[in-house]
């Protein structure tokens, strides 16, 4: 794939998800943190997968937010790794403690660019081609490319909005 066509898509993908996610505040303010020196977070990349098998195409969807009948299921589009994230610029500096227990994921966009030879940006681009198998689909030859989200676990409280008194167990 061209680079300039992973580029585009994975500004859309980051487009999409950012505009659909729900924004949190993750910490890290000027104070010295009160939990851990490291996070165990997800670095998402873009990926080009084949759709679903069949038989699991169409889902019917169910969260705190309300239920939704037969989503149909696209193309895989992220593979999100295990990753560890410190502060750059001290990395002994502890990120602020989370409030409750984390049961949902809040992605931030991030850069696809790091430092090069001469201090010149470049893409990053890993060198993998894998195999990915799920409960929804198996999928082999799929290259990774540039990363576009990372991800950590949040709690999340509900504080206005038509779903909001779905169940108290579900907020």
């Amino acid at each position: 794939m061209k680079r300039s066509l992973v580029v585009a898509l994975a500004l859309v993908v980051v487009g999409l998800v950012a505009g659909s996610a729900v924004v949190a505040h993750a910490g890290g303010g000027a104070g010295a943190g009160t939990g851990s020196p490291t996070l165990s977070v997800f670095q998402c990349y873009v990926i080009d997968g084949e759709q679903p098998r069949q038989a699991n195409r169409i889902v019917n969807l169910t969260d705190q937010f309300g239920a939704r009948q037969n989503v149909q299921i696209g193309q895989g589009r992220l593979l999100c790794t295990l990753a560890t994230a410190t502060h750059s610029a001290d990395p002994l500096q502890q990120f602020d403690a989370p409030t409750g227990a984390g049961d949902h994921l809040t992605c931030y966009t991030i850069s696809p660019f790091e430092q090069g030879p001469r201090g010149r940006p470049r893409l990053v681009n890993p060198d993998a081609i894998v195999d990915l198998s799920d409960e929804l689909n198996e999928d082999k030859g799929v290259k990774v490319s540039i990363p576009a989200l990372l991800c950590a676990q949040s709690s999340k409280t509900c504080v206005s909005g038509t779903q909001c008194g779905l169940t108290p167990a579900a907020q």
